[in-house]
């Protein structure tokens, strides 16, 4: 989904993401009803996925997602933020437009580069 980033602020493999999304028919299942959409990240080992089961999803690929993130947030480039799996979990369910990432993965084709958030891997189909 297209975002454009308001904050990022990160700290190691932390960060903090603040982004508005493009309203889009139908609406994303997370983004969807959110003005501003906040993810509270870090890298951690994911429930559901094996050990190299996905290419690119490591620590060093988080890394690189948070490089990308910065550069376009420097820029104030639009980015695509998609999920996998269950890619982001509210923090408070009260507080849905708040959420918590394990993971993050760039994925570059032909259609361009796509920041990917990471929870539990329940699906291991993309979307968003």
């Amino acid at each position: 989904m297209p975002v454009s980033i308001t904050r990022f602020d990160l700290r190691g493999d932390d960060y903090t993401l603040v982004v508005h999304p493009t309203q889009t028919d139908p609406p994303d299942p997370y983004m969807g009803s959110c003005e501003r959409f906040e993810v509270r990240g870090t890298y951690r080992s994911l429930r559901g996925w094996a050990k190299g089961q996905q290419a690119g999803l490591s620590r060093q690929g988080h890394r690189e997602a948070l490089q990308f993130l910065q550069q376009a947030f420097i820029a104030g480039k639009v980015i695509d933020l998609g999920w996998v799996g269950t890619g982001f979990v509210p923090v408070d369910a009260g507080k849905p437009c708040i959420v918590k990432s394990l993971a993050l993965q760039l994925l570059k084709d032909d259609l361009g580069d796509h920041v990917l958030s990471y929870h539990d891997a329940s699906s291991p189909n993309p979307a968003g």
